[in-house]
């Protein structure tokens, strides 16, 4: 798709133009000011949750040319978002015939390293996929994701006293860093949406199961530099999957979000 008039630089051009609402505004300011390439989502037809999440992958440098198409709506595109991050192969589900609910199993599937194939097929509604992924992990069928814990944990140590934030520069140990987080955080039903600008923010807790519901909110640059500290106190990955499994279940109970 054709991005929507790449010559407008400020975001009194975009203002000016009379297509973009309030929201969709507030996100091309964000990527203005954060440096992105915001002709990749300034196009009307995107809403500003579509916007957030093509935001959100630039700001990560991912490529975001796999989702960044109206025929996914935003639930989609947070999905392809998601896989790319854990760096999975997404051309498995980035297809608009799958809902959120199916990719989600995929991207489950992928991460974990079964055979997706077994059940990437939209016949199978998302709880069939999830009973057969299930019989798959369950059977071994599954490869883990191997990390060089001294590695990443020595790397981690260097950026944090080059005053490097390597989660939210994403860089190689930032990125496996995150990995990581994010098998916990599946477990425990949530995904951490970041909402930030020039590495300062929040960072909301969002269920899994309704990803509009906001369960807790929390400080962004605490929680990377919290994480990280965590990390490289760890003596492996399993210590430290344990550290933030209990780290994210206290910031849900002490920061939970009134309804």
């Amino acid at each position: 798709m054709k991005r929507y008039i790449k010559a407008s630089k400020t975001i009194e051009d975009y203002e000016a133009m009379g297509v973009f609402d309030d929201k969709q505004l507030r996100e091309i300011r964000i990527g203005l000011e954060d440096g992105v390439d915001v002709s990749w989502y300034t196009d009307p037809k995107y809403d500003w949750e579509q916007m957030k999440v093509i935001r959100y992958g630039l700001q990560k440098g991912l490529d975001v040319s796999v989702y960044a198409d109206p025929k996914y709506d935003y639930e989609q595109m947070h999905e392809i978002w998601s896989g790319l991050n854990m760096g999975v192969d997404v051309s498995w589900y980035a297809d608009p015939k799958y809902a959120r609910s199916q990719m989600r199993q995929i991207l489950y599937g992928l991460f974990s390293g079964v055979d997706v194939s077994q059940y990437a097929d939209p016949k199978y509604d998302w709880e069939q996929m999830l009973e057969i992924r299930k019989g798959l992990e369950s059977g071994g069928a599954g490869k883990s994701k191997r990390i060089n814990w001294k590695s990443l944990v020595n790397n981690l140590q260097r950026e944090a006293e080059d005053g490097i934030d390597s989660l939210y520069k994403q860089t190689d140990a930032g990125s496996k860093l995150e990995s990581i987080q994010q098998e916990v955080e599946n477990a425990l039903g949530i995904w951490l949406e970041p909402s930030v600008q020039a590495g300062r923010g929040g960072i909301w807790f969002r269920s899994s199961e309704d990803d509009s519901t906001l369960v807790s909110n929390y400080d962004y640059q605490t929680f990377n530099e919290d994480t990280v500290d965590m990390a490289i106190e760890s003596k492996n990955k399993t210590e430290y999957k344990k550290r933030y499994k209990a780290y994210l279940e206290n910031i849900l109970e002490e920061y939970a979000v009134e309804e």
